[in-house]
Order: C-alpha cells, then sequence, then structure tokens
C-alpha cells in the first residue's frame, strides 16, 4: 500500500483489535479467516475503526480479519 509518504504497511485488525505483524499468515492461518475487509486510505477507514484514522498509520489503510470462531 502506499501512504502519503510513499509506501507504506497498513495497521491490521483480527476481530476488531489491532495486531502486531505485517505479514497475515503469521496473525491467522487462512483456514481461520472468515471474511477481509481493505481500506486503502483514511477516508475509507469506518467509524468503529476511527482511532486509526487520526493515528499516523491512518493513510496507509487498515486490513481487518474477521476470524470463523467470531461469527459462531
Amino acid at each position: 500500500m502506499t501512504g502519503t509518504r510513499g509506501l507504506c504497511s497498513p495497521t491490521i485488525y483480527v476481530d476488531g483489535v489491532p495486531t502486531v505483524g505485517s505479514v497475515i499468515e503469521s496473525i491467522m492461518p487462512r483456514m481461520s479467516v472468515y471474511a477481509i475487509e481493505v481500506y486503502r486510505r483514511g477516508a475509507e477507514i469506518p467509524f468503529e475503526l476511527s482511532a486509526v484514522r487520526s493515528g499516523p498509520t491512518g493513510s496507509c489503510g487498515v486490513i481487518v480479519l474477521w476470524s470463523r470462531k467470531s461469527r459462531q
């Protein structure tokens, strides 16, 4: 992804919680993923994640992963 200052890493959330790491496979196994949301820039980030929008990583975008267990 690209931000206002060139290439950058998006913030990754799992079930609404920010995570540490930038490789999705290291955060959550593929078989556990129920859905993925991708917001490429700050203006696209929904209100529920508005704290990210105002932070330094908000301009890099956000990837939200939802696990299968969050849907049970």
